[in-house]
């Protein structure tokens, strides 16, 4: 018998996926509506399209390589870590070369609701722009949060069975979504992380990206900039919320989770990853990737 082969849209399914979890409450009108959906989205081929219109919030957290949103007005980079929120009844674009997000869509009007019983801030829907997490804190925060909903939360069917759980639950994520991110009803000022980026940044950006898996240190990077190193770092603080070392770290762990997921247990080991891209100390490693990605390094390579 001859041996089967998968067509090719067999493959594009295989490697094109979608989770989803949804939290539902009832509304004033005591009908259940989905008020919130957790979903990770993965493309093994290259994403350029709109977001599908409608009255939710989206917050996007980029779990592997690195993708492009832009709206009408601005344009934002991301990678892992990093988290972004937009609006998703405007028209903004994804761009990524391989998608794998983490996704979380709230309805507007809902939120709006909970924003007015929290700030008195009061409108249909929560104006607000294409924007990042005000601060790694934060960010990271956010990211935890959701990590805890999927893993212990959204999965368990008794718990989810309660309806004052439920709505504790999306409070709790819009309380988190105010704190997270700016927004008129908090009146945060933008962070200089969401303005264009100088040429001297742009310029050690790109060498930390091109040179991570070398041996470099600040001076390198500096020089490579054409700054000092003084001013290099004031540069990463104040777009990046970030030392330049930090920045270094972020990218290195990027690429190591690449690896991890490219690779299998018979192929290589979590400590050979590490050590290749620069984590001697490996129990620190699997700390920060645990922090950093929600799961232990040698689960990834498992995976």
């Amino acid at each position: 018998m001859p041996e089967e082969t998968e067509t090719a849209s067999e493959t594009a399914a295989r490697h094109n996926r979608k989770t989803r979890e949804g939290l539902v409450v009832s509304d004033k009108m005591d009908k259940t509506v989905v008020v919130a959906v957790i979903e990770r989205v993965r493309h093994a081929t290259a994403v350029e399209s709109l977001f599908a219109p409608a009255d939710a919030l989206v917050i996007v957290h980029p779990l592997a390589g690195s993708l492009r949103l832009t709206s009408r007005r601005d344009e934002l980079r991301a990678g892992p870590g990093d988290v972004l929120l937009c609006d998703a009844s405007t028209d903004v674009r994804i761009t990524s070369p391989h998608l794998d997000v983490e996704v979380v869509r709230l309805d507007a009007v809902a939120v709006a609701r909970v924003v007015t019983e929290l700030t008195g801030f009061a409108a249909p829907t929560l104006p607000i722009e294409l924007c990042r997490a005000v601060s790694p804190a934060r960010a990271a925060q956010w990211r935890a949060t959701v990590a805890y909903l999927r893993r212990d939360v959204l999965a368990g069917d008794e718990v989810m069975a309660g309806p004052l759980t439920r709505t504790a639950l999306f409070r709790t994520l819009v309380a988190m979504l105010l704190e997270t991110f700016p927004n008129p009803a908090l009146a945060r000022p933008a962070r200089d992380a969401d303005r264009p980026k100088p040429p001297t940044l742009r310029r050690a950006i790109r060498y930390i990206e091109e040179h991570a898996g070398l041996d470099i240190g600040l001076a390198d990077i500096a020089a490579a900039a054409g700054l000092g190193a003084r001013g290099l770092q004031l540069a990463f603080r104040r777009h990046e919320d970030m030392t330049p070392l930090e920045y270094l770290r972020r990218v290195r762990l990027d690429r190591a989770h690449r690896d991890l997921q490219a690779k299998t247990p018979a192929e290589v080991t979590v400590s050979r990853i590490a050590d290749r891209w620069g984590f001697p100390h490996h129990g620190n490693f699997s700390a920060l990737y645990l922090r950093t990605y929600g799961c232990s390094p040698s689960m990834t390579l498992r995976s």
